[in-house]
């Protein structure tokens, strides 16, 4: 490496400390100029563009990278992040596949793998590298969780329930994985659990709308009707799916004969999305409790 190169390299690397990212990627672009075919400039001026959100412009060091250095697992897997980052989904797939091939024992490349296949519709490919990952690191809280995730998508709910609770042992702190887990057992028909958990997911995110949502719909799932309110109209008051909200709460009010009001609600939601109207037609011909709140 010449002196000017060395230079430049400590100067990115000192910028990037100090959180000039922008300057960073200025020296990085010029670096990559200088020495267009140095792998580790390229992969390092690729990631930089990526963290600037400039992710078009990212992928094309980070391709030029992997052409150069294809059995480099670093670059295979700052090439399939770069694809995922602009939803190319099957491609980043098969890069983070290859990462994982050339670097097994790194769990982070299987659990961008996991991701990836699991945003490609593809949860029992997902699944698979999941245990992987759970080999070399058995504690890995987003391991469990996107098992627990896999596991619902392919509607096995009582293991993905086990998954989602093992996760939450080591992480307790998580609203968003207690949602999936409330929606694993109202599957279940565990209304009690699935209330107890939406609880949590609220406490846990008191300003996070689908949760007061999907709080409603479990009091709803349980008849507790007066509750099933309260925390619909504090999911609108969030902003939380507007037609979905309208329509359970004009299903809850329905429920406590406050028709009147109920109707408004389901116009509400059916102005917000026409191809509600169906639905709430047969809703004003029952009072009988469905968990509409659970639809993803």
């Amino acid at each position: 490496m010449s002196p000017e190169l060395t230079n430049l390299v400590a100067r990115a690397t000192d910028l990037t400390m100090r959180g000039d990212l922008d300057g960073a990627s200025s020296v990085l672009s010029q670096i990559v100029e200088m020495e267009p075919d140095w792998v580790p400039g390229l992969l390092e001026y690729g990631g930089m563009l990526q963290r600037l959100g400039q992710f078009q412009n990212g992928l094309r060091p980070l391709g030029h990278a992997f052409r150069l250095a294809p059995d480099n697992w670093r670059a295979a897997f700052s090439l399939g992040g770069g694809l995922h980052n602009v939803s190319r989904d099957a491609e980043a797939a098969s890069m983070l596949r290859r990462a994982s091939i050339l670097a097994p024992d790194q769990p982070t490349a299987l659990a961008h793998l996991c991701y990836s296949e699991q945003r490609s519709g593809r949860p029992g490919a997902a699944l698979v590298s999941i245990r992987w990952v759970l080999c070399l690191a058995s504690l890995s809280f987003q391991a469990l969780a996107l098992k627990a995730l896999c596991l619902a998508n392919l509607s096995r709910h009582g293991e993905a329930i086990i998954a989602a609770r093992r996760s939450l042992l080591i992480n307790p702190g998580a609203p968003r994985l207690e949602r999936h887990l409330a929606i694993s057992y109202s599957l279940r028909a565990n209304n009690e659990e699935a209330v107890l958990a939406m609880r949590r997911a609220c406490q846990m995110a008191p300003s996070w709308g689908e949760a007061w949502l999907g709080l409603a719909g479990a009091f709803f799932g349980e008849g507790r009707y007066p509750k099933a309110e309260h925390a619909a109209r504090r999911a609108l008051e969030l902003g939380a799916a507007p037609p979905e909200s309208h329509f359970l709460l004009a299903r809850v009010l329905w429920a406590l004969d406050q028709r009147g009001r109920a109707t408004e609600h389901f116009k509400q939601a059916v102005e917000l999305y026409p191809a509600r109207e169906i639905d709430a037609k047969i809703a004003q011909l029952t009072i009988t409790s469905i968990d509409f709140a659970y639809h993803d």
